[in-house]
C-alpha cells in the first residue's frame, strides 16, 4: 500500500475536538467542519486521524439525505447519533462523519434545497444546541463534516458555538511532505522540485500523477496486462508493488506536465460547454 503522510497540524485539530467532546470538557457544540479547496486531502486525513485516535466512524452519505419519505433522512440522522451514543456508553469512542456537506445541504444557484434538507438542517441545529438530549442517546457524539464552501450552508447552523471551523490549506512544507510519502523510496530531493514546479496544484493532482506512473510501470512489468478477457483478470491473484522504479526528476516532471495540460484542457472544455478547442 502506498505510504501516506498525515500533517500533525491537521491531526491535532481532530484530536482536540475528540478529546474535548469525549471528556465532556467542550465549551462549544459537537459539530466540527474541515473546510478548504478540493483535492487537498480533507477526506483521507480526517478518516486517518480518527483511525489513529482509535475512534470508530459512522458515516451519513449524500444518498441518505434524500428520500421520497420526507421524514426518513432526519430519522436516519437521529438513529445514527443514537447508535454512536450507545457505542460510546459501551466503551467504544464513535464519531459521525458527513463528507461534502455543502454539496448536499448547501444552497446553490437555482437549487435552494428540499424539505428533507430543511429538516436535516433544523435537526443538526437542534443537536448542536442539545447534544446530550435523550433524543440523541443521552451522550454527545463528535460530528465531523467536510466542505469546500461552508458559506453555502444555512447561516444559523454555521454560527459560533454551534460549529467549530478549521480552514485547511496545506503549507508548502506540508505539501512537500505529502508528496515525499507518496513517492516512497524515490523521493529524496525530488518532491520539493515537483511541488515548486506546480505551485497551484492540489495534493490530489500529485497523487494522480504518481498513481498513473505506478500503473504504467506495473502494466509494463506484468505480462498478463496483455490479456483482453477480463474473466481471466478477476480470477488472478495480484501483488502490487508500491515502488516507482528508477524514475528521474525529468521523468516525473514530464508526467506532471502532461497531466497539467490535460487538466487545463478539460477545464477549458467545461467552461465552453464541452466544445473542443
Amino acid at each position: 500500500m502506498t505510504n501516506r503522510y498525515l500533517p500533525p497540524r491537521f491531526f491535532s485539530q481532530v484530536h482536540r475536538h475528540l478529546w474535548l467532546t469525549f471528556s465532556e470538557s467542550a465549551t462549544r457544540g459537537p459539530l466540527f467542519a474541515v473546510v478548504g479547496p478540493p483535492g487537498e486531502g480533507k477526506t483521507w486525513q480526517l478518516e486517518e486521524s480518527l483511525r489513529q485516535c482509535n475512534t470508530e466512524a459512522l458515516h451519513i452519505f449524500a444518498g441518505d439525505m434524500e428520500s421520497f419519505d420526507a421524514a426518513r433522512p432526519t430519522d436516519h440522522l437521529v438513529e445514527t447519533l443514537q447508535r454512536a451514543a450507545v457505542a460510546r456508553s459501551g466503551g467504544v469512542p464513535t464519531a459521525l462523519v458527513i463528507h461534502d456537506i455543502d454539496t448536499t445541504l448547501g444552497e446553490w444557484e437555482q437549487n435552494t434545497g428540499t424539505v428533507n434538507h430543511q429538516q436535516l438542517l433544523a435537526e443538526l441545529m437542534s443537536y448542536a444546541d442539545k447534544a446530550s438530549h435523550l433524543r440523541y442517546g443521552g451522550r454527545a457524539t463528535p460530528v465531523f463534516v467536510t466542505a469546500n464552501d461552508l458559506g453555502k450552508l444555512y447561516a444559523p447552523l454555521r454560527r459560533s458555538q454551534r460549529i467549530s471551523v478549521f480552514q485547511w490549506l496545506p503549507t508548502h512544507e506540508e505539501r512537500t511532505r505529502v508528496v515525499e510519502a507518496l513517492l516512497g523510496s524515490s523521493s529524496e530531493g525530488i518532491a520539493a522540485r515537483i511541488v515548486d514546479q506546480f505551485p497551484e496544484q492540489s495534493i490530489a493532482f500529485f497523487s494522480e500523477g504518481i498513481g498513473r506512473h505506478r500503473e504504467d510501470l506495473y502494466m509494463r512489468r506484468n505480462l498478463s496486462a496483455t490479456v483482453t478477457d477480463m474473466r481471466q483478470v478477476i480470477g488472478m491473484r495480484w501483488t502490487h508493488s508500491i515502488e516507482t522504479g528508477d524514475a528521474t526528476i525529468d521523468d516525473w516532471l514530464a508526467t506532471f506536465e502532461q497531466l497539467d495540460i490535460e487538466r487545463k484542457r478539460a477545464a477549458v472544455n467545461y467552461v465552453n460547454g464541452g466544445k473542443a478547442q
